[in-house]
Parts: C-alpha cells; structure tokens; sequence
C-alpha cells in the first residue's frame, strides 16, 4: 500500500542525508538530526506528528499538520524566524506564518508555501536568497509579495527555486554558478527562467538547480564540477536548463551539495502491491556517472 503524501514527506529528508553521508563518507552531527525519531519538546508539551520536515546547514524546520512552523537550531542569521539571533535546543513555534503546506531550507535561510500560494522567507540575506528585493537578513518572516500560485520550493546554499501552479519556474540569490537560469549577476528578486514549462517539482543544491516536468524528465543547470548536471563527466557550469536524456518516468527529484537523486517508475508492472522503483543518482566526484542504486 503506498504511503501516504504526509508520511512521504517525513521521509524524504533522512532519506536525503543518509545519501550524503553514503556518498561522501562524511559523518556530521547535522545528518544525524535528519534520522527519522519522533521529534518533541518536554517544556512545551509540543509532540510532533507532522507533515514535513526541513534542513539548513545547523537549523532544522517542522510543519505540523494543522499549518503551524516550528523551528530550532543555529539562528545566527534569523533562520528560525523568531525574531532573534539566539540559537534553540529545541522547537519553538514560528508565529508570524500560518496555513503553511510546505517547507524549504537554504543554507542559513528558510521558506514557507502558503495554502494560497504565497510565499514566505527569513533568515540570511546577504545573496538576496530570500527573494525581497534587497540584501538584508529577516529575523522573522516576510513574504515574497512578487510571488504567487506557487506550488513548490527549494532552497540551495545561498539561491531558491519555486514552480508555480502552471508550471513556470523562478530562481533568486546567489548566481556565481549559472544556477538561477542565466549568465548575470546574483538577483534579489525572483526571475522567471526562460524555456523551462511544465513544471511539477524544483530541488537545488549548493550551487546547481534541478525540474522535474510533468513528463517524467529531469532539467539541470548551475555548477557541474562533480558532474551534478548529470553530464556523465565533470565540466563547466551550464546556465541553461538542460535534460538529463539517460533519465525518464521520474517521479521525484532531490539534490544534495553536488549530486542528485532521482526517483522513477520502473514500468506498470506492480510487484507484491507495490510500483516497482528505481533510484538514480548522480555526481558527487568528477567523472562520476548515473548509478542504479536499486529497486523496491
């Protein structure tokens, strides 16, 4: 019986950090909060059955299932959104956001997707990542007045991604890497990328950007010097959108600080109930190719 999309979502992180630390061999304090345990706070009586979960470089965010935020972690940059650059031990309610359906993180930033569209975002802002026209950081949230209908985020280091409800993508802050779409200097404002339609779902890395359309296939752009474009070879940064051709019939994408992940249907045949799947993954080392790390 497949999961349902609440519990699919509490997933995806662990499932994101456990790659990293197979691929890089890296063991950091950070990747273990990812694991999957039951998250509380014994002060505030706060028990966390929620639908999502986030992470920046040392922050963490919660959405819970009636449409409220919490955060904890470092906040020297107001990433937690509280209005001040005290770090936490443990959750605490994000206040100023409500009837939140989604969550992303950046490196020392976070965003929130309304119920209706909107966009909301705090923390640092030194790139303009947060998308408010300027490049100062946000110790609560603001939200992205130029933004609406949105449908989905993400967040890399410094730059974010969102697709909108009719399949329009735009990137903002940091574009040392071609990763917001375009050769040009960083943008503190959303800009629409030219050419990419028919998008479902945006996810982003350190430097590089990744779509999956409603077709199945996969864009990248940005940085490629792990071959994170999914090339099959390390080389230069492509700033404009471009198909992964070994990649079809995906389903869902993530990426990590320089390699992706990709997550496909494996034909219409079900095998004990379940679609059979396969994830690939790419980048990560130059030179390396896609690999099949296994089936359902």
């Amino acid at each position: 019986m497949p999961l349902p999309d609440s519990a699919a979502r509490i997933v995806a992180a662990p499932i994101r950090f456990t790659f990293i630390i197979l691929l890089l061999g890296v063991l950091l304090p950070v990747f273990f909060l990812a694991a999957p345990y039951p998250v509380f706070a014994a002060d505030s009586g706060c028990n966390f059955t929620g639908s999502m979960l986030a992470a920046g470089l040392e922050h963490s965010l919660a959405l819970k299932q009636d449409g409220t935020v919490w955060a904890w972690g470092a906040n020297g940059a107001g990433q937690l959104g509280l209005g001040d650059n005290l770090d936490r031990s443990g959750p605490e309610q994000v206040m100023v956001v409500s009837n939140i359906v989604s969550l992303a993180a950046g490196k020392y930033f976070s965003l929130a997707l309304a119920s209706d569209g909107a966009v909301w975002a705090w923390g640092g802002n030194n790139f303009g990542q947060l998308g408010l026209g300027d490049n100062k950081d946000c110790l609560t949230p603001s939200k992205t007045l130029v933004l609406s209908n949105v449908a989905a985020l993400a967040g890399g280091d410094y730059h974010a991604l969102a697709a909108t409800q009719t399949g329009e993508v735009l990137a903002w802050g940091r574009n040392n890497s071609g990763q917001l779409g375009f050769v040009g200097d960083n943008a503190d404002a959303p800009v629409r990328i030219s050419g990419l339609d028919d998008v479902s779902a945006v996810a982003a890395g350190e430097y590089f950007s990744l779509a999956l359309k409603n077709d199945g296939t996969v864009w990248a752009w940005g940085s490629n010097g792990n071959a994170q474009l999914g090339t099959g070879i390390a080389g230069d940064s492509i700033a404009t959108p471009t198909a992964i051709s070994v990649l079809s019939n995906i389903t869902a994408i993530a990426a990590g600080k320089q390699f992706g992940l990709a997550l496909a249907e494996d034909g219409p045949v079900r095998r004990n109930g379940h679609w059979r799947r396969v994830v690939s993954c790419y980048g990560g080392h130059p030179g390396r190719r896609l690999v099949d790390l296994g089936r359902e």
